[in-house]
């Protein structure tokens, strides 16, 4: 795209163009007119001199093949013979007035910048040849006349040399201009996330070729920015379209920028495509909005393979639960009908008691992380009580391995809430940090008051996450290589579920680790 208007441009304002000839030739030709006018009014026989004839002739000649040049748009380098004509015309009229070059020669410096601006380098010698015509021998002899003689030649020359410099660095700026742009090109192409940019109008002005390939445009639209003026896209339902004025470009538009906002595209009948997309917006110097760029990412597998995922995982978790229930049930009537079993076999019976009831709570943690999310019941509550519940709770299997919970809510406030939501967030917190702290260590559970509402703080000195894995603390199934590797037991579910349970009663997590150096979790509730 880029290429294509640097062109266009070169094409219309290059030295030889037609645009530039009209511009040049007939500006020549009025300044040639009044200088004739002005020398007939002082003596009209100056107009019947043969280089004063010769001159009008080759500027008007010169008009007409500007003229009659108009319809060829294309640069020609024929054009280059009108400034050196214009100059040849400048040197006959000089002869032919009375006052010679010293009165007309500057008139030269408008056929100087013209050739000038050829990038031909012998035309640059032209220019010096030919300024060598605008010396009036007759004034060199003056000492008085002498230094406007040479002055007038010396300031053409100048002009015309300064202005082929600044042409140099010019074009070598544009070409270097040129480069970066199209390197530009070739890495916004050969990136595999779609990028596309609007001016500050909405108007599509560049799109990388995974946009411009992709066959959901070809279908739908021809571009991105069709899709949504038509209508085709949808919320994450899949269901419901996407308001007007609550697409990416309208939001954009309105000076938002954001990240990672899916859009379902195509009506829900037909083949639907996933769309993961970002933006920003652009200003110009002044802080005026000038635009907007957007990343558009296709997650339509992406997102599939995960709702696949939970329907499997949906799927397990039911069919365990029967065969769990029976399990229990068996065990129940073993206490029943032995209810004095012998040492070794309440050893066995306790194993498999335990294990039962971790399976369960496998179960029960799968089925909770497939479940769709339910509606918060908003209601004033004390957060110390929910914090001390929640650390009953956890108090046996910290006691198992003698770690100590050390609970401080005195200053905790009343918080609006839905109690239960919360406590089940604080549950699985709290078995994250049971179960990866050391045997005999303590967790602390701090309760208190902040400045928009009420914050717990819960801190382990367990083996902490490593800084590279912490931005994959909210995704599911995640487990660390701390984890991993020291043989914790879990499915990578409990930070996931207790950050979705926290943001549905209006909360937010923050996580403060350190490799070996333990884990903060901070989690902030607002107030109403």
């Amino acid at each position: 795209m880029s290429t294509d208007v640097t062109d266009y441009h070169d094409e219309v304002w290059a030295p030889g163009s037609a645009r530039v000839a009209l511009i040049f030739q007939p500006t020549f030709a009025v300044l040639i007119a009044l200088v004739c006018l002005f020398a007939a009014l002082a003596d009209v026989s100056v107009l019947t001199d043969a280089a004063a004839l010769s001159a009008i002739v080759l500027v008007a000649a010169g008009l007409v093949a500007a003229l009659v040049g108009e319809h060829h748009a294309g640069p020609r380098s024929w054009r280059a013979a009108l400034p050196i004509a214009n100059f040849m015309a400048v040197i006959l009229l000089g002869l032919a007035t009375r006052d010679g070059m010293q009165a007309i020669g500057i008139l030269a410096v408008l056929p100087a910048f013209w050739l000038a601006l050829f990038p031909s380098a012998i035309l640059t010698v032209v220019v010096i040849v030919l300024t060598l015509g605008l010396v009036d021998p007759s004034a060199i002899g003056d000492p008085a006349s002498r230094a406007v003689a040479v002055l007038t030649p010396l300031v053409v020359l100048l002009v015309a040399l300064t202005v082929r410099l600044l042409r140099t660095r010019i074009t070598r700026l544009a070409d270097r201009e040129q480069a970066a742009s199209e390197l530009i090109d070739r890495i916004i192409d050969t990136v595999d996330i779609g990028i596309v940019a609007v001016d500050r109008h909405g108007t599509e002005v560049l799109a990388n070729a995974t946009v411009r390939n992709h066959p959901l445009l070809a279908r739908d639209g021809g571009s991105v920015i069709d899709l949504e003026k038509h209508g085709l896209l949808y919320e994450q339902d899949r269901h419901t379209p996407v308001p007007e004025g609550a697409g990416p470009v309208a939001r954009a538009m309105g000076g938002e920028a954001f990240s990672n906002v899916v859009y379902w595209v195509g009506p829900p009948e037909a083949r639907q495509h996933a769309i993961l997309v970002s933006a920003d917006t652009l200003h110009d110097r002044n802080g005026e909005f000038s635009g907007a760029v957007f990343a558009f990412d296709e997650v339509t597998e992406y997102i599939e393979t995960l709702r696949a995922t939970d329907d499997f995982v949906g799927t397990v978790s039911h069919e365990f639960r029967t065969p769990l229930t029976s399990i229990v049930g068996y065990l129940e009537l073993i206490g029943e009908v032995s209810p004095r079993p012998s040492a070794e076999v309440t050893l066995y019976l306790d194993v498999i008691g335990r294990n039962v009831d971790r399976l369960r709570r496998l179960v029960e943690n799968l089925l909770e992380a497939g479940a769709e999310p339910t509606e918060s019941r908003f209601a004033p509550e004390p957060l110390d009580e929910i914090v001390r519940a929640a650390c009953e709770r956890a108090e046996q299997s910290a006691a198992a391995r003698g770690i100590r919970l050390e609970i401080d809510a005195a200053d905790a406030p009343t918080v609006r809430t839905d109690a239960a939501k919360l406590g089940l967030a604080l549950d699985a917190l709290l078995e994250n940090a049971v179960k990866f702290s050391d045997d005999g260590e303590s967790v602390r559970v701090t309760a208190a008051e902040s400045a928009t509402g009420g914050t717990v703080t819960i801190e382990d000195t367990g083996i902490g996450i490593p800084r590279r894995e912490q931005h994959m603390l909210g995704t599911r199934f995640f487990r660390g290589i701390n984890a991993r590797d020291g043989a914790f037991q879990g499915t990578g579910l409990g930070f996931a579920r207790a950050d979705e349970l926290v943001r549905g009663v209006r909360g937010s997590l923050v996580v403060r680790s350190a490799e070996n150096a333990g884990t903060t979790v901070t989690l902030t509730l607002p107030r109403d």
